[in-house]
């Protein structure tokens, strides 16, 4: 299991963007938009590698993986056929903890992936615990019924409302979603230039 053991709020002042797609990154950077440090200096120029090693390790902050799998993603996705950015990006949002936290069971792909490693998401009707297990078109994601995980994905289901998907058909109030197609980059709310961090592996 890969874990970001840094604090997330200084991963996103260093990045300068809201990678975890949650609001109170997005008031932290609006309060404090330079790096972190006390005498850290204002962003400057930047080389193009530096450019393409930024957008690469935003892209794998966001989703929580290692460089490891990061670089596993980019093999996969170069063997299929179509643009392998494009790829990259329907390979990590096919990630079961990643669905998961786009349905809306958990604040955090980081929560998300707890639930899954515990074995409160089941998949197909089966307990999951395998976090990074690619899910298609057609299949059902829900909550077990257990007390506390039922009410914790109940909660932020609640909270999540707002989130709207296309590729993802998700009932709050049954905890139960299924997957109706394969995710579009163009719907994806990722601010990342992916075709740079195609060009870093590539290089």
């Amino acid at each position: 299991m890969s874990r970001i053991t840094k604090a997330r709020g200084k991963i996103a002042r260093r990045l300068g963007v809201n990678i975890f797609e949650m609001p109170k990154y997005d008031r932290l950077l609006q309060r404090k938009s330079n790096p972190p440090g006390s005498s850290a200096p204002k962003r400057g120029r930047v080389s193009n590698y530096g450019l393409q090693l930024l957008e690469k390790q935003k892209l794998r902050y966001a989703y929580g993986i290692s460089e490891r799998q990061m670089h596993r993603v980019y093999t996969a996705a170069r063997k299929k056929p179509g643009r392998t950015g494009e790829n990259m990006v329907e390979l990590l949002e096919r990630r079961l903890d990643n669905v998961v936290f786009r349905i809306g069971y958990a604040r955090s792909r980081s929560q998300a992936r707890q639930l899954v490693n515990h074995g409160h998401i089941l998949v197909n009707g089966k307990k999951e615990t395998i976090p990074s297990r690619l899910v298609g078109r057609g299949y059902s994601i829900e909550v077990r019924e257990k007390r506390n995980s039922w009410r914790l994905a109940r909660e932020n289901a609640a909270e999540n409302r707002r989130r709207d998907y296309r590729w993802i058909e998700g009932d709050p109030d049954s905890l139960h979603a299924s997957v109706t197609s394969m995710p579009s980059i163009v719907d994806i709310p990722l601010n990342i230039d992916i075709q740079r961090v195609v060009e870093y592996y590539a290089r």
